[in-house]
């Protein structure tokens, strides 16, 4: 068994499909069934209230779902792992009938406490539930089986799972392709009266504005293709099929079925993005998994980042996100905590989590040293993010034009590598800057929020530790790199006039929904090397007047 399979037992799992024969163990016996366990963190307290009460939680105070799954069976049988009483009377008495908690009232001499005008299974529950506290009866975590009515309410509270394996199809007629679309379809149809040319008009123009959705999810991922043209078949006894044409940036309209398999790849995330949105306005409560099968399938390393920063978005919009991968570039997008190992040893799987877990694990794991992912930099910089890497580049190419500094990044072949805020702690503590023997640095945000405010305290820890490491490490002064930014850069772009401090939450004022793409990009690259300087400049404390960014960036020229 190995990380396919995991994400693949998820899915399972979740839509409860049918295993066929090949699913089964095949040293195991005809009767011997497919379980499947899940554990769910509950952060919302009314529905850990609601389970809490039913008995439904596990000692720590999860949700632990099991699925038995058996051959020929249309469904499979649901148990949860309760934190409940050893003494078989006392168990699940939220699914036991009435008339098992009568008897079970009569075997312990209980008068059970009326309740208006009739004696509820409520009242019964709890009195059974007091005796039984009463007796100090031993508790412990085993597996219950809820009836049928709190079975349904458990399943309601689960999220939904959707899964884009390594080969999603893409084709036309695939039913994965084509269903998304007929509910819309269908909707139109059935609103309208009209002639048969007016339905295929507003079919037409209700696919096109949903087309555009997940065309401009498209487009901020790639300059490769420039459009998305949908024609529809209309064939009424089988509805409408929906064919997608692409168009470059070269004028041409290619089938999107003849486009290679990353553009396809990169669809895939903006159809995944579009999905998402779909089932959040018909669901906005119910959480939602997202299972990707090696997102890194067929895609080059910088369009790779590019779904790193989608993947990014959906999970800051409150999606989980599961992924089987063998590229570090996508491993590191994750904290170290949120890493499970899988790998095969002496013909066993083994999974590995932390705190036994560790960064140089992953490192032999994926067989890649981070010395080869970097091997043609003469040296490195690290920073925390892509809207660094654009930043710190547009700068030094900037003043380089304007005669301040001799060369820039490109010139001197050092990488801007970034590696995430949080992971930073990933690469430095584990020591993984030691291992790619060539001159290195890193850069950090203060993410001070006044003058006063105190630093991080484990930069101090990473500070020390690059430099024994033979590396530099710098904190900006500011506390981002949006504060560095010039107000007149930002009205050219955004059409906003707007102030700010060292110390104030620029992205927030430059936009609510501030991504560095549409944002930072266009403004750091318009910015002249006037207001470069006239934004970097400071006092010392001897009362020199000193331009920053200037100076870093020259030392970091001078790594090699």
């Amino acid at each position: 068994m190995g990380k396919s399979n995991i994400i693949y037992a998820l899915e399972m799992f979740f839509s409860e499909e049918q295993p066929d024969d090949r699913d089964f163990c095949k040293e195991c016996a005809q009767q011997d069934p497919i379980e499947i366990e899940v554990t769910f963190e509950i952060v919302e307290d009314d529905k850990k209230l609601k389970l809490r009460d039913m008995r439904f939680l596990s000692k720590d105070e999860r949700l632990v779902v099991l699925k038995i799954f058996k051959r020929k069976t249309r469904k499979p049988e649901i148990a949860l792992k309760a934190y409940d009483f050893l003494d078989p009377d006392f168990q699940n008495l939220r699914s036991k009938k009435e008339r098992e908690l009568n008897d079970t009232g009569a075997k312990y001499n209980l008068s059970f406490v009326r309740s208006g005008r009739s004696i509820t299974n409520e009242s019964k529950i709890k009195e059974l539930l007091q005796h039984a506290a009463n007796q100090s009866l031993p508790q412990a975590d085993i597996y219950i089986t809820p009836d049928d009515d709190s079975g349904k309410m458990v399943e309601e509270l689960l999220p939904s799972l959707r899964m884009f394996p390594s080969e999603l199809n893409l084709s036309i007629d695939k039913a994965e392709f084509q269903n998304p679309f007929q509910v819309l379809i269908e909707d139109a149809v059935g609103e309208s009266q009209e002639s048969w040319e007016e339905v295929r008009k507003k079919v037409q123009d209700k696919v096109d504005l949903e087309i555009r959705k997940i065309e401009q999810h498209l487009l901020a991922q790639t300059d490769a293709v420039t459009g998305i043209v949908p024609h529809l078949d209309f064939q009424w006894r089988r509805m409408v099929t929906v064919r997608l044409d692409t168009q470059d940036e070269s004028g041409m309209t290619i089938p999107l079925e003849n486009r290679g398999m990353g553009v396809r790849r990169l669809v895939m995330v903006a159809f995944l993005r579009y999905l998402a949105e779909k089932s959040l306005e018909k669901e906005p409560e119910r959480p939602r998994i997202f299972g990707i099968e090696e997102p890194e399938t067929s895609l080059h390393p910088s369009a790779q980042r590019v779904l790193i920063d989608s993947l990014h978005t959906l999970r800051n919009a409150g999606y989980q996100i599961i992924m089987t991968t063998h590229s570090p570039t996508f491993a590191a997008e994750a904290k170290q905590e949120e890493v499970v190992l899988v790998k095969r040893e002496g013909g066993q799987t083994l999974v590995v989590t932390k705190p036994q877990l560790t960064a140089e694990d992953i490192v032999d794991e994926l067989g890649i040293e981070p010395r080869d992912q970097l091997a043609s930099f003469n040296a490195c910089v690290f920073v925390e993010g892509r809207g660094d890497e654009v930043f710190f580049s547009s700068i030094a190419k900037t003043l380089k034009a304007h005669g301040t500094i001799k060369s820039d990044f490109v010139d001197k072949n050092i990488g801007l590598i970034s590696v995430g805020g949080n992971n930073l702690k990933f690469f430095v503590e584990g020591n993984l800057l030691r291992r790619i023997n060539k001159n290195f640095a890193v850069v950090v945000d203060s993410n001070k929020k006044s003058p006063n405010d105190t630093l991080r305290s484990e930069y101090s820890i990473w500070k020390k530790q690059c430099e024994s490491s033979g590396g530099k490490f710098y904190i900006l002064q500011k506390r981002e790199i949006e504060n560095y930014l010039h107000p007149s850069a930002i009205h050219r772009v955004t059409g906003k006039k707007i102030s700010f401090s060292d110390y104030d939450d620029v992205k927030k004022l430059i936009s609510p929904d501030y991504s560095w793409k549409p944002h930072l990009e266009p403004i750091v690259t318009s910015m002249s090397a006037k207001e470069i300087l006239d934004m970097d400049r400071y006092v010392d404390d001897n009362k020199n007047v000193r331009n920053e960014l200037v100076e870093i960036i020259q030392e970091l020229l001078s790594l090699c």
